[in-house]
């Protein structure tokens, strides 16, 4: 969202402002930048045409506004990254890591990819990869680091849970550092269960 004062001649920014957001049910709450943006990442869970709202309360200086666009999600994110429908640690976890850690082309895939796999060359899981990039920070501190939210996943992936998932690898200024919001959030981009 985009907050602007229009009562000047030339439109400010409104900075500092809170802006709630919402998409497909799902909702969150943003502060705007010295540009007047406010930004936030929510995971949907199916993919369809949703309305994308977002709606800023005002204050005494400011009228209150809002605004609502049609939105398609094409497909719901998920870390099954060779796409068979599974999540797996030496496939999908390691797939993550290596991306990660800068790696590409055939050193990202080599003895990576699982059965059944519906993306199976470097070019496919690549392009995946920069689509899931933003859903990859789980600590939630705006950098993908492969020492923090990649040893989250991992672990996660390998079974461990609770504070297993989170000992010494949530990265600075997180806003998720709870032990169950992080378990929760990897949850949410896990494959169902079929």
């Amino acid at each position: 969202a985009t907050l602007s004062d229009v009562a000047l001649a030339t439109a400010a920014p409104i900075s500092g402002a809170a802006v709630h957001l919402s998409l497909g049910g799902v909702a969150c709450d943003a502060t705007t930048n010295a540009s007047g943006k406010a930004s936030c990442d929510v995971l949907l869970s199916s993919a369809g045409a949703f309305t994308l709202a977002a709606t800023y309360p005002g204050t005494a200086q400011y009228q209150p506004a809002s605004a609502a666009i049609d939105f398609l999600v094409t497909q719901p994110v998920r870390l099954d990254i060779d796409g068979n429908g599974q999540y797996d640690a030496l496939t999908d976890g390691l797939m993550i890591l290596r991306y990660m850690f800068g790696l590409n082309g055939a050193s990202l895939t080599a003895s990576a990819i699982g059965p059944n796999a519906t993306r199976s060359t470097p070019a496919d899981v690549t392009a995946y990869l920069i689509q899931l990039q933003p859903a990859l920070d789980i600590d939630g501190n705006g950098s993908v680091d492969a020492l923090t939210d990649g040893l989250m996943i991992i672990r996660y992936m390998f079974g461990l849970r609770g504070s297993s998932v989170t000992a010494n690898a949530i990265g600075p200024n997180p806003t998720r550092s709870l032990t169950q919001d992080i378990e929760g959030y990897i949850s949410s981009l896990m494959p169902p269960i079929n």
